[in-house]
């Protein structure tokens, strides 16, 4: 099959890393496909990818439907346009069909054979997935009684998680992989796995989803890879373990460098020396014949942490990075071990609550916004509707997160009619499947664990 020659070359959607796909559907229009005996199947594009009615396709559970593909999608598109549209939205897909009925692809002989894990960098059936155990965190009741005096204070980035696998492969908490490019994760010691987050800047969340969405995309260049823990050297202590990345990692700070709290020190960063984009404190080069395209002076900073000298100063420095537009603080409790899972040697410390919801609908603007979405029409875990529209931008307006995405929002509380008390829109969870309410302390509601948003 030929690639068709229409009209609207300009659609994103037709051209994927300079891939097109062999039948250019527009939103919403599909085709049938012959299955096997006498079934026929609709392969149909929805807004940006695309959905069969096989139910191969329908009985991919737990994946987004974003990321779901098929071979009758594969047929229709191409395998080749499939497997780059998959990967820039960080699902790893086979290079071609695996045979045979209910059977999954051989792992590389090579390779040590773990239950639900994937051992081949190519060629994984789509029903295995990797699993990645992070430390999670905690709350920090700001109005309890708990002292953080000797704990170490970091600033709480708005990026995503990321878990690098010692090998080739960087990881979302779902155990998603993000499709950087080599040049990047060339950058990442081998045999040594790493905890942190891929940062683009303060209040940048938004841009960061973007670009990790984009595929191995030059953009990547904007992108700093914040390193915080290192979990393959999780029987070592937390001070053991920044001595280890700081080894590791030969030009990075100190585990003690004091976190400043004064708001006249203009240059004053909480947790890490990064003032702007791309600027780095690991001086690793890319010196490969692409080097025109894609040198960068490193892709890891190790965040900063400091310690804390009581409650005044823990809140001091709340406030400092809150006004330099940063989403909180972490605090790591002193000679702790890694543990893959929530802990209460991590815990977070904002002033607002965050929660996650379900995007169920949109809401036409008026005035300044009318042609564009107004608000988002959400709903809660608890089935509370509500509608955010504070901290979205206009082009966020024009092209809104689709029906069933959830999305990530900020409160000041929740009113007697349980809905959010002054929403506002942070960005798009690719990480999560379901809404997650906030769960506020034992105290105000009884029977409830801490959130576990992040």
């Amino acid at each position: 099959m030929e690639v068709e020659e229409e009209d609207g070359e300009d659609d994103p959607v037709w051209n994927i890393n300079g891939v097109k796909p062999l039948k250019k559907l527009k939103d919403q229009e599909f085709v049938e496909v012959e299955g096997s005996g006498s079934s026929k199947y609709k392969v149909k594009r929805i807004n940006d990818h695309y959905s069969c009615t096989c139910p191969a396709w329908a009985f991919l559970k737990g994946i987004n439907v974003d990321c779901r593909s098929c071979k009758h999608c594969k047929a229709v598109l191409g395998e080749e346009y499939e497997k780059v549209r998959l990967e820039a939205k960080g699902v790893e897909v086979p290079t071609s069909p695996v045979k045979g009925k209910g059977k999954r692809k051989a792992a590389d002989s090579d390779s040590p054979s773990k239950k639900k894990k994937k051992t081949n960098d190519d060629g994984d059936d789509d029903d295995d997935s990797v699993t990645v155990q992070v430390l999670l965190a905690n709350k920090f009741d700001l109005e309890g009684k708990q002292d953080p005096t000797g704990w170490w204070i970091s600033e709480k980035l708005d990026g995503l998680r990321c878990f690098w696998d010692g090998k080739s492969k960087l990881l979302s908490r779902l155990g998603n992989k993000f499709a950087a490019p080599d040049w990047f994760k060339e950058q990442l010691p081998q045999g040594t796995t790493l905890d942190g987050e891929l940062w683009h800047s303060r209040g940048g969340f938004n841009e960061a989803t973007s670009i990790v969405r984009s595929g191995a995309s030059k953009r990547w260049n904007e992108i700093r890879f914040h390193v915080f823990d290192v979990p393959s050297e999780g029987s070592l202590s937390f001070e053991e373990r920044v001595a280890f990345l700081e080894k590791t990692f030969h030009n990075s700070p100190s585990v003690a460098a004091p976190v400043p709290v004064d708001e006249d020190d203009e240059e004053s960063q909480m947790t890490h020396e990064i003032i702007g984009k791309g600027t780095g404190l690991v001086d690793i080069h890319d010196e490969s014949e692409q080097g025109n395209k894609t040198k960068k002076a490193g892709v890891v900073d190790l965040v900063q942490h400091t310690k804390c000298e009581g409650k005044d100063h823990l809140l001091r420095a709340l406030k400092r990075v809150e006004q330099l537009g940063g989403e909180g603080l972490m605090l790591r409790k002193p000679g702790s071990k890694y543990e893959g899972r929530r802990s209460s040697t991590l815990l977070k410390v904002k002033t607002f609550y965050e929660a996650d919801a379900e995007v169920i609908g949109h809401v036409n603007g008026k005035g300044k916004y009318a042609g564009m979405t107004g608000s988002l029409k959400c709903k809660m875990e608890s089935g509370q509707e509500f509608q955010v529209g504070s901290g979205m931008n206009d082009d966020l307006r024009k092209k809104p997160p689709k029906i069933g995405t959830i999305i990530n929002y900020r409160f000041q509380e929740i009113t007697k009619d349980g809905v959010p008390r002054f929403p506002t829109f942070l960005g798009i969870r690719i990480d999560m499947k379901k809404p997650k309410d906030y769960v506020f302390p034992a105290k105000k509601s009884s029977n409830q664990k801490n959130d576990d948003s992040d």
